[in-house]
């Protein structure tokens, strides 16, 4: 799948996402292998916004490749255990990576 297509599915998902938090999150998701490219996220007014041209400082950096995102995406890889296994790369805080993760299941 090219990366055009992760994208576009990964926006399509956040703008179905139940959102309770009211808080903000920030999350910056480096994608490698097949089809890379970078996606920023930001939960900001209970809404889950997604864009591929930010270059903002982002309080948390997922590094994921991207078959790896396209399973977790298919529900094929649960994101707690992707991080456990190394496949989910997380720099900053675990827990607000795989809240985002869930976000996009």
């Amino acid at each position: 799948m090219k990366f055009e297509d992760i994208l576009k599915r990964i926006e399509k998902k956040a703008s179905k996402a139940s959102i309770q938090d009211d808080g903000h999150l920030s999350v910056k998701i480096t994608v490698t292998g097949q089809s890379p490219g970078k996606i920023y996220m930001e939960l900001k007014d209970r809404k889950l916004l997604v864009n591929e041209k930010d270059k903002k400082p982002y309080d948390n950096e997922i590094m994921i490749k991207s078959e790896d995102l396209e399973n977790l995406l298919d529900r094929k890889l649960n994101p707690l255990l992707a991080v456990t296994m190394g496949k989910i790369k997380v720099k900053g805080n675990v827990k607000n990576v795989v809240k985002v993760a869930r976000m996009l299941m």
